[in-house]
């Protein structure tokens, strides 16, 4: 069975995405993992996005989407619900961007 995708993201998006996270995030190395291209017979690349400045890749998505909202949008602020990645990459995008962000998080 052959499975498409109709996609509501292009790769212009994508290179879109690129450029605004441009010097906001850091470039996470990327190294070729011998131990499981062996055990895999194939070239396995890791990707740390544990180093990245909130310690996970969640700042990408966060940052890119507020960077999309209107000026009246980013005026009112917002808020997000999370329990802890997602949470550290809207708190520090809002504050990257001059945006009033409250986040929620589940107590205990």
């Amino acid at each position: 069975m052959h499975i498409t995708y109709d996609l509501p993201v292009s790769i212009d998006d994508i290179l879109e995405a690129k450029q605004r996270l441009a010097g906001k995030i850091y470039k996470t190395g990327m190294p070729r993992s011998n131990y499981f291209s062996e055990r895999c017979q194939g070239e396995i690349f890791l990707k740390f996005e544990n180093m990245q400045r909130t310690g996970s890749f969640k700042i990408r998505g966060a940052f890119n989407k507020l960077c999309g909202l209107t000026a009246a949008e980013k005026r009112k602020g917002v808020v997000a619900c999370s329990a802890g990645n997602h949470a550290q990459g809207v708190s520090l995008s809002c504050a990257m961007l001059g945006i009033d962000g409250k986040v929620v998080m589940p107590k205990g």
